[in-house]
């Protein structure tokens, strides 16, 4: 729960963007594979951060970043 600390900050980023990416498994064949692809991230990445690494997402670190800041403005948090 620490709003300012740039750790949680980049994984909660990195967590919204994958669940939003998804979010696109209700498509029908691509959405399947997409949803797999997007549950080893999420495992890999829950790994990483209890290990204490910062492990951005390969393709999409940058549109993480951009779309977590779009959140907490958006929210206002």
């Amino acid at each position: 729960m620490k709003k300012n600390n740039d750790y949680v900050r980049f994984h909660a980023n990195q967590g919204a963007l994958l669940f939003v990416i998804s979010l696109a498994g209700i498509i029908p064949g691509i959405g399947q594979l997409l949803g797999l692809v997007v549950f080893i991230v999420a495992i890999i990445c829950i790994i990483k951060a209890y290990n204490g690494e910062k492990w951005p997402i390969p393709i999409f670190a940058k549109q993480a970043k951009e779309f977590g800041g779009w959140v907490v403005k958006t929210l206002k948090l």
